[in-house]
């Protein structure tokens, strides 16, 4: 049997045969993941590795409170204006941003809750609050994400989105 230093393959093959490998597991930027992904992540410390969109709905509109365990969820918007906060609204609320803030503000009044906090993304000022909160849960493009400063919960992918949302004007 061959070892590495036997082995008559070039090490770029090498390489390409390590990259496939590392993409058919999942854990690289394979050919099915997309720059413009939508991608719902959690604090490290979450206790869950997967999310429903039924979940984020109780979550964001602060109905779930907690993760199991007891750890308090903290739900992280995006500016209203931001592409993640349509694609988040159409895809979770089933409406645009200004309608579902509004329904929403409308049960918070009702029940007597604050909103989930709107923190932008520049700079990762909305990625490095996950990161720094035990229980945020938030939700970014995947070109903005950065592995290990948060996990993944949910993929939406940029494919299932954009039949979804209606040409904005």
């Amino acid at each position: 049997m061959l070892n590495h230093r036997q082995c008559p393959l070039n090490p770029i093959i090498h390489s390409g045969i390590l990259l496939a490998l590392l993409c058919w597991a999942g854990s690289g930027f394979c050919a099915d993941e997309h720059p413009e992904d939508l991608l719902i992540v959690a604090n490290t410390m979450v206790p869950q590795d997967s999310i429903a969109i039924e979940d984020l709905r109780t979550i964001f509109s602060r109905v779930r409170k907690t993760w199991s365990g007891g750890v308090a969820i903290e739900p992280i918007h995006a500016p209203v204006e931001s592409k993640e906060r349509l694609i988040f609204s159409w895809m979770v609320a089933g409406k645009s941003p200004n309608d579902a803030i509004r329904d929403g503000e409308d049960r918070r009044i009702m029940r007597g809750e604050t909103p989930a906090p709107v923190v932008s993304n520049q700079d990762n000022r909305r990625l490095r609050k996950v990161f720094s909160r035990r229980g945020a849960i938030s939700y970014l493009l995947r070109k903005d994400f950065l592995k290990g400063v948060s996990k993944i919960l949910l993929v939406i992918p940029v494919s299932e989105y954009q039949s979804k949302i209606p040409p904005q004007k």
